[in-house]
């Protein structure tokens, strides 16, 4: 199942599954099962009659300490404080590891602040995304390699249905 779950972590029932089993083992392994539910939830999974009622604790938890830090980030971007920013999206991305979108912004925080072998890194690590692309298109820019950009760009439009991608939307 981790296998499978590896290989395809935009399946939510992998994600269900592989929940089920952390917590079934009884081994203080319940905040990774509630980060493993919580991503099969954010897949658009529907709430699961025997998990939600165990997990609901940390997954309150969860949600408020990663909505600060979201607010906290997102407070650092707008005063260009891109270390900061890069510091919080880390921690956030520690705690939801396959949230590509954070990954993303981390990304882009990270070439915001002139860090860009850490920017490809964490963008060739994760799942590749319009915004992802098109924080790839930057940073292909910015080290003056144009027709690697332009590619960028082109499969980040690809990957957004052929509609141009905005940083600040996603």
């Amino acid at each position: 199942l981790k296998t499978a779950l590896d290989k395809y972590p935009e399946n939510p029932v992998f994600a269900l599954e592989y929940a089920r089993i952390l917590l079934a083992e009884n081994k203080g392994q319940e905040k990774e099962a509630a980060n493993y539910y919580q991503n099969y939830l954010s897949l658009g999974g529907r709430p699961d009659l025997e998990l939600q009622p165990k997990l609901a604790k940390l997954l309150n938890e969860q949600k408020e300490l990663q909505d600060f830090m979201g607010s906290a980030a997102a407070e650092a971007e707008k005063n260009n404080d891109w270390n900061s920013a890069c510091w919080y999206y880390r921690q956030l991305l520690n705690g939801d590891s396959r949230n590509s979108k954070l990954a993303a912004k981390l990304a882009f925080a990270y070439f915001m602040n002139g860090q860009y072998p850490a920017a490809a890194e964490v963008l060739a690590m994760n799942q590749p995304t319009a915004y992802s692309g098109l924080v790839g298109a930057l940073l292909q820019y910015a080290q003056g390699e144009y027709s690697g950009a332009v590619q960028k760009a082109r499969e980040a439009r690809k990957l957004n249905r052929n509609m141009p991608v905005n940083l600040a939307g996603e």
